[in-house]
């Protein structure tokens, strides 16, 4: 697995990371409230919320800062086989 050039400014800059990590903290808490700690405080649910959506939001952000030569080639191809506009 070859990381690309500057992941962490990838992940930084990018808004899939924080959509997907703000999406995923809404429906972890929104889980948890209801069927892990219904009636913990708030200072114990959102914890574990945020732990929940860090490894949910993880495959997302994988696939951001991973090259994927494969991709890029396809890419590249359907590219080319545009006509200049």
């Amino acid at each position: 697995m070859k990381l690309i050039d500057h992941p962490w400014t990838v992940l930084k800059q990018s808004a899939t990371t924080w959509v997907t990590l703000i999406v995923n903290t809404v429906v972890a808490h929104a889980i948890v409230f209801m069927a892990v700690l219904p009636f913990a405080p708030i200072y114990l649910q959102l914890p574990l919320a945020v732990l929940i959506a860090l490894v949910a939001s993880s495959p997302t952000w994988l696939a951001r800062v991973v090259a994927q030569p494969k991709l890029e080639q396809k890419i590249q191809e359907k590219a080319d086989a545009q006509p200049d506009r």
